[in-house]
């Protein structure tokens, strides 16, 4: 059932929080089949920058409605971790699969801006969030209906690992 829900949406909503306080942004974002999720940023990026300082985040997942009765979403409450370069290959063929188009841009950029994306994509930053807990809101079964999932707390590592790119401040 979440996978499904998961896989009907393309972006989310990451909320952090570091030394200027908190922060959202929304993010093109990839799953694997344990449901955790994965985006890219540029690390100077203030929400990337803002994992430095805490690993913990928020993610909601969910389309724009105009009628109560047809809001359905997710809320999640989990942990991020820069992916390790080992692992890299690994996560942008999730990402990859998911974005077909960005996938013949980074391999074949045609036009001035296609080649600037595809320089971005290699810079970026690559990072998961491993949810902890998740609650999926379904007003079509009901106004105020939800389900919430408990999964497995992450790796248990509680610095992570270090990020691929240091970041300075965004220019």
């Amino acid at each position: 059932m979440l996978k499904a829900f998961v896989d009907a949406f393309s972006t989310l909503t990451l909320a952090t929080t570091g030394p200027d306080g908190p922060w959202a942004a929304a993010l093109f974002f990839a799953r694997d089949e344990a449901l955790n999720l994965y985006f890219i940023s540029s690390p100077k990026s203030r929400h990337v920058r803002n994992l430095g300082a805490d690993r913990r985040v928020c993610v909601t997942v969910n389309g724009d409605h105009d009628d109560w009765f047809d809001i359905r979403g997710l809320q999640i409450d989990g942990v991020a971790e820069y992916i390790a370069p080992a692992q890299r290959d690994e996560v942008a063929e999730y990402y990859l699969s998911r974005f077909s188009d960005l996938r013949r841009i980074v391999s074949e950029p045609g036009t001035a801006a296609e080649h600037k994306i595809a320089a971005a994509f290699q810079a970026s930053e690559f990072i998961r969030v491993r949810p902890q807990f998740i609650r999926l809101i379904d007003n079509t079964r009901g106004f105020g209906t939800s389900i919430e999932f408990v999964l497995e707390a992450g790796s248990g590592d509680s610095k992570g690992h270090e990020p691929a790119h240091p970041a300075g401040p965004e220019s």
